[in-house]
């Protein structure tokens, strides 16, 4: 995920790495998109104060005009992300949504072709990857 972010970063006009979490507040999912689009074009964005309307419509205007790609990590249920998607425009620029969950629900709202499952690690590899990446941080 990290190297398809870096690769499609370059050829998008904006991204956005969002995590939704168990519990979340749509008006915190909208600011910290809107920070990261913003921090791109290095702007200056105070959304503290915005009502939850006010962020949509911001980031509707934005994404209109713009090809993107939007991470929204550990989605929970489909309707948290229909929710969501309600306000990504798709203006057919090739911009992307990107999830990653835990729930088959949420994962068949995706089109069969577009689906990848991952499998959990086995115990040696798991202990393997983490060696090797907790050694490399240091």
């Amino acid at each position: 995920m990290v190297t398809l972010w870096g690769n499609y970063e370059g050829i998008s006009q904006c991204h956005a790495w969002v995590s939704v979490s168990q519990s979340y507040k749509l008006d915190d999912i909208w600011r910290r998109m809107l920070k990261e689009i913003y921090s791109k074009d290095k702007k200056e964005f105070h959304a503290e104060k915005m009502t939850c309307g006010e962020l949509q419509d911001e980031l509707k205007e934005i994404l209109k005009t713009k090809r993107y790609l939007i991470i929204l990590d550990d989605v929970w249920t489909a309707e948290d992300f229909r929710k969501i998607k309600e306000v990504l425009v798709d203006a057919k620029l090739g911009s992307r949504i990107i999830i990653t969950t835990r729930s088959e629900e949420v994962a068949s709202i995706a089109p069969d072709g577009c689906r990848i499952k991952v499998e959990p690690l086995e115990d040696d590899d798991a202990w393997r990857l983490f060696l090797q990446e907790g050694v490399s941080m240091h």
